[in-house]
């Protein structure tokens, strides 16, 4: 029976491999597709993100007050429990926290520990992922992953942004990766015109009380 069929059964075998090679193509297809509109999505949602902040920057009136907008939004958007500024401006390490106003605080108890692995990496990439026992951050809560990122002002090294993350061992995608490096060097020119407008204020305080109080 078998041989007497053997035509046909060669033309179904030849039509269900056909078949099965042409969903597998479809499949394979939709998945591209799909991939290829989810990191079209992710764009745009980056692309937003960095509108706003530079929207925020623009509108507000002064740098505190678009500081005050924009850490919340990173913030929310990477899923941060926290991001601090390390600087090293005048050959000391300092170290800062935003809070909700936007101002730049000292901190004194927390004070990350850059190693000559990371220093490296930092040289070369701009960026580090690791977390904060490699850090060896004063110890208070779980061992969150982290994120640095290599600041600039006029083109020379001059501090460093750490965005803790609020989970353990969190994986940091390339394009999150990219879009962090991207935010940080938006946030660089920032940081240091929030410094310069407290000198500045610093200093206007000091010539009015030297004009209206001091007696010389």
């Amino acid at each position: 029976v078998v041989n007497d069929n053997a035509q046909l059964l060669e033309t179904m075998a030849q039509t269900v491999a056909g078949i099965a090679n042409s969903y597998v193509v479809i499949v394979d297809e939709m998945e591209n597709s799909q991939n290829a509109n989810k990191l079209l999505g992710q764009n745009f949602e980056d692309q937003i993100l960095v509108n706003n902040i530079y929207s925020l920057i623009l509108n507000s009136s002064d740098t505190k007050t678009a500081m005050s907008g924009i850490i919340p939004l990173v913030s929310e958007y990477f899923g941060l429990s926290d991001m601090l500024f390390c600087s090293n401006s005048d050959g000391t390490e300092k170290v800062y926290r935003w809070d909700r106003s936007g101002m730049l605080l000292p901190v004194v108890s927390v004070a990350p520990t850059i190693t000559s692995a990371i220093e490296e990496e930092l040289y070369y990439g701009g960026i580090v992922c690791t977390d904060r026992k490699s850090l060896r951050f004063d110890a208070y809560g779980a061992n969150q992953s982290c994120v640095l990122v290599r600041t600039y002002e006029s083109g020379r090294e001059n501090g460093i942004v750490v965005y803790i993350a609020d989970k353990n061992n969190r994986s940091w995608t390339n394009r999150e990766r990219k879009l962090i490096k991207s935010i940080t060097h938006i946030l660089s020119t920032i940081i240091y015109k929030v410094f310069m407008e407290d000198e500045l204020a610093t200093s206007q305080a000091r010539l009015e009380r030297i004009a209206y109080y001091d007696a010389t």
